[in-house]
């Protein structure tokens, strides 16, 4: 991703990986109708996600919104092309990738285990417990206390949660 960022426009050899995670990456911003752009992750440079109230100026707004577009992005199998002074940030979409890949992983290598990965609230269960059973997933919202606790009851698939959550 850094070497993608720093190119200054220059192409950039991928492997299949990378192609697949813009690949995917490509999808989401189809299916949102633009809403889900990896190249919006410049935001991060006028705006802080710190939980407070600051809010970026219109006008600096305005000023970094031509860094922000997916469709000038170029790539295929083997490289992408990322216009000078854009960004790619894959936060979006590449710690349930990777659940995923790690889910495929142990599935593979323990095919009769029930299996819970867990990346920081990006869940995956690889299958019912040997009885059948579902596994029980606690989620939390740290700023209500003890009145913030969520049991979620899942058999087999996946789950994600985001912002205060534990």
């Amino acid at each position: 991703c850094s070497k993608i960022n720093n190119s200054n426009g220059n192409p950039v050899e991928i492997d299949s990986e990378t192609f697949q995670l813009l690949a995917f990456a490509d999808q989401c911003y189809q299916m949102s109708q633009g809403m889900f752009d990896i190249t919006s992750g410049v935001l991060r440079k006028i705006w802080t996600f710190n939980g407070g109230d600051k809010m970026p100026l219109a006008a600096e707004v305005k000023a970094i919104l031509p860094a922000i577009s997916w469709p000038k992005v170029k790539f295929d199998q083997t490289s992408v092309i990322l216009p000078q002074g854009m960004e790619i940030d894959f936060g979006g979409i590449g710690k349930e990738y990777a659940v995923d890949r790690v889910t495929a992983m142990l599935k593979q290598a323990a095919p009769n285990l029930s299996i819970v990965i867990n990346f920081g609230g990006d869940l995956c269960v690889t299958k019912p417990k040997a009885n059948n059973d579902t596994w029980t997933i606690g989620i939390e919202n740290p700023g209500l206390n003890d009145q913030g606790k969520v049991a979620v009851q899942i058999r087999q698939g996946a789950l994600a949660t985001s912002g205060d959550a534990r």
